[in-house]
């Protein structure tokens, strides 16, 4: 019998890290807003407009919630695998160069994917001009997995001084292991929490559509539908379990 834990498989895929990703590259345009109307430095910017430091972004990585580990027994490739994304439509697995992978596990009947950094990118790219070259406002979409959660950067213009300026939204998925949550924004390396207000009511019901879309998003695979079981990530993937 061969036994394969989910989290360190190789076989890629995820299509919780493509909305995850276009996800939180929209919360970045969002927090633009605050550096457009503040000062000329972007610290002392979002202090003047309510967010609170909170220290190293590094932090938030450093302790995390506890997150279900999943076997999967008797795995068997899954190529004809596609992913119902609601309104985002269907995605072949194939068409980002990844793999599903089915089989038994605690949990019954169940399938796995893996993305890398890269496949994230990729798919992205295929779903959002924000990551197939941006606009005037905002560019250089880039993700970094953590464990338990990733960064994701970009490049907002800020008009008043005519430059650009590199920030990111400091994302975990959260202790169901089926949602995500936003823990603030990251300049410099600090993060700093979000006020209350406008910029965030907005990102928390961007938060919400998303979380939604999770719930209800669903995989065909060797026969059988599949829905989110879990998240996971690590430094170089974001593993997805469906049962």
């Amino acid at each position: 019998m061969r036994v394969q834990r989910v989290q360190r498989q190789s076989s890629p895929l995820g299509w919780c890290g493509c909305l995850v990703l276009m996800t939180v590259a929209v919360l970045v345009v969002g927090v633009a807003v605050v550096l457009i109307v503040g000062p000329r430095l972007p610290g002392l910017a979002l202090r003047a407009a309510g967010f609170t430091e909170l220290g190293s972004a590094d932090q938030v990585f450093a302790n995390l919630p506890v997150q279900p580990d999943i076997v999967l027994n008797h795995t068997a490739a899954a190529p004809d695998a596609s992913l119902n994304l609601g309104s985002l439509g269907v995605q072949p697995v194939s068409a980002v160069g990844a793999n599903a992978v089915v089989g038994e596990s605690s949990i019954g009947r169940a399938a796995a994917v893996t993305l890398t950094e890269a496949n994230l990118m990729d798919l992205c790219r295929q779903r959002s001009t924000v990551c197939a070259g941006g606009n005037d406002q905002f560019r250089n979409a880039r993700i970094d997995l953590r464990p338990g959660g990733a960064v994701v950067y970009g490049d907002v213009y800020i008009p008043d001084v005519g430059l650009w300026q590199s920030l990111g939204v400091v994302v975990q998925v959260d202790a169901s292991g089926r949602q995500i949550q936003v823990m603030g924004v990251e300049v410099g390396g600090q993060l700093y929490g979000l006020p209350a207000g406008t910029i965030s009511k907005r990102v928390n019901d961007l938060l919400t559509q998303v979380n939604a879309t999770l719930t209800q998003a669903s995989m065909d695979a060797a026969g059988g539908q599949y829905a989110l079981f879990s998240i996971q990530v690590t430094d170089d993937a974001l593993t997805v379990v469906l049962r």
